[in-house]
């Protein structure tokens, strides 16, 4: 079984890859000409569905292992 320390470590190496992938995207988009005001502008539209897909996700699992809501409410807020 992993260690706490191990994990850390892979979690540690997985976000610095995330944050190299998201650098070499970005800078391909920029490269193909995209700019702020289309990038602000596909935020606008995707940010509110990308919130509701989490919150239908969060629905369906609370609700197939019958997990009490106001108690699920309240662990995710702490």
């Amino acid at each position: 079984m992993a260690s706490i320390a191990s994990l850390r470590r892979g979690t540690a190496w997985h976000a610095l890859e995330e944050l190299e992938h998201k650098s070499v995207a970005f800078d391909v988009y920029e490269r193909m000409g995209g700019g702020y005001l289309r990038r602000a502008a596909v935020m606008l539209v995707a940010a509110p569905g990308f919130v509701f897909r989490v919150c239908q996700a969060w629905w369906r699992l609370i609700r197939r292992r019958r997990l009490p809501v106001a108690a699920s409410v309240l662990k995710l807020l702490r």
